[in-house]
């Protein structure tokens, strides 16, 4: 007699309560959780207005190269995100021009400044507007403050989605690493706690994802890397953060900048930095992933030479030496500028070559996951002519 396992199996019984009408269970289910547990309890997949965990808008990093590298068009909005880095590495430009293009795209940025660093002059000259219509400053000295702004922050835009306002609010939270908790304030200067950061950020983030899930919220929270005091980690990272465990479980994008090098002129003066961020983790699409880019002093991100560099990475552009040419025009990487404005099919082909990509990558999970199947409903078939036999 033939056995059905594996895969086969499976898919025999899907099949088969297919035919005998199984859908007719949903309903009954449904019906009885929405109204025991709680409305929309049960997702039908059918309406994805109900499907918090659907991301249906972006927020650019304003980056050409890193938004490539994270296969995405920007960071998710409706989720949490985490920027983690050493210090002079680039995180707090990266920030701000995330609200930067959050205000491009009509939204309102809220920048929580918990180190007492803000630098109007650095924040206006990487794009962002420092009117009140557009933009806030927040600046607290606990993290329980920092968690119910946050907190009154959600509410507010609740507030004002029911009265007919949707808008799209960004909030930077910089940085967590630097923000002392009230229990830390008040006790003894040198007095140790240890986990104290986790503890409270472990518990607000629980409550504060499934908040932001249901607006137009994006948080993005800064952190700084430090050295792990611990000398039986061997072949471990040597670095680590405050609250490193809840921040990474409860982050969808965690990026991780390093500086790779300092740029000069030609007085020997610095100008910036070279910067390669890895795409540390992605909830939305194939992590691990790098991009390497150029943060300029005077005016944060360097977009051009970001594309300029996957232009060139993907045979669009041609390099020799100093010179880089396209269709037999040369020119030298500032003027790439000058040579994207006059050739707009220069990102039209860069878009295609994204999107093709991706879809290259998932017609190949496809056809793994078909392939393997196949070969186990193959072996099925020996075992049981073998079984048969």
């Amino acid at each position: 007699m033939a056995l059905n396992v594996g895969r086969a199996r499976r898919r025999t019984r899907k099949s088969t309560n297919e035919k005998t009408g199984s859908a007719d269970l949903f309903h009954p289910i449904a019906d009885r959780l929405n109204s025991k547990v709680g409305e929309n309890t049960v997702i039908d997949l059918a309406g994805d207005e109900f499907r918090l965990s659907a991301v249906k808008e972006y927020v650019s990093t304003q980056c050409y190269g890193l938004d490539w590298a994270m296969h995405l068009p920007g960071i998710p909005v409706g989720r949490v995100s985490c920027i983690r880095g050493d210090f002079m590495s680039g995180k707090s430009t990266l920030a701000l021009h995330l609200l930067a293009e959050t205000q491009r795209m009509g939204g309102f940025a809220v920048y929580m400044d918990t180190e007492y660093a803000f630098d109007s002059k650095r924040t206006a000259a990487c794009g962002v507007e420092l009117t009140d219509d557009k933009w806030m400053l927040v600046q607290v000295d606990t993290v329980e403050k920092a968690v119910k702004s946050v907190r009154e922050l959600i509410e507010t835009v609740r507030e004002m989605q029911d009265e007919g306002t949707d808008r799209l609010v960004t909030i930077v939270w910089d940085s967590v690493g630097a923000t002392a908790t009230k229990a830390e304030m008040e006790a003894e200067f040198g007095e140790s706690r240890p986990g104290i950061h986790a503890r409270l950020l472990s518990a607000a983030l629980r409550q504060l994802t499934p908040k932001i899930a249901k607006y137009r919220i994006c948080l993005m929270l800064v952190n700084q890397d430090k050295a792990k005091m611990d000398f039986f980690s061997v072949g471990q990272p040597a670095t680590t953060m405050i609250a490193e465990k809840p921040i990474m479980f409860h982050s969808s994008i965690v990026l991780r900048p390093q500086r790779r090098a300092t740029l000069t002129n030609s007085k020997k003066e610095p100008i910036g930095i070279r910067c390669t961020t890895t795409v540390a983790k992605n909830k939305l699409a194939a992590p691990f992933s790098k991009a390497d880019f150029i943060i300029n002093f005077a005016n944060g991100i360097d977009n051009n030479a970001s594309i300029l560099g996957i232009a060139f990475q993907q045979s669009l552009v041609k390099k020799s030496g100093a010179w880089y040419s396209y269709q037999g025009k040369k020119f030298y990487e500032r003027d790439f500028g000058k040579i994207l404005a006059e050739n707009p099919e220069i990102m039209e082909d860069l878009e295609a070559i994204r999107h093709s990509t991706l879809s290259t990558a998932t017609r190949d999970m496809n056809a793994e996951e078909d392939e393997d199947v196949f070969e186990d409903e193959t072996d099925v078939g020996q075992e049981n002519e073998e079984a048969e036999g």
